[in-house]
């Protein structure tokens, strides 16, 4: 599985890892052009298959909120 935020314009990976089940992703909002951040009310779509997670999932955010209704088949993060 490669998870990965749809929306990539949002935000710039800083890395993922998909282990044992649990999926890490982190991300900067800076650009990865170096040409400064994107908005504070930027939000991020992270697909997230049922075939991967067949018996749900948790979320954990550090920073943001996460907008989402609970087992939603894409996490949204702002």
């Amino acid at each position: 599985m490669e998870a990965r935020p749809t929306r990539r314009e949002h935000v710039t990976p800083t890395s993922y890892s998909f282990d044992n089940g649990a999926f890490e992703f982190s991300y900067a909002t800076e650009k990865a052009d170096g040409m400064g951040s994107f908005p504070a009310d930027s939000k991020t779509t992270i697909s997230v298959p049922p075939v991967e997670f067949p018996n749900g999932y948790t979320v954990s955010v550090t920073g943001g909120e996460v907008v989402s209704a609970p087992n939603s088949r894409r996490v949204g993060l702002a």
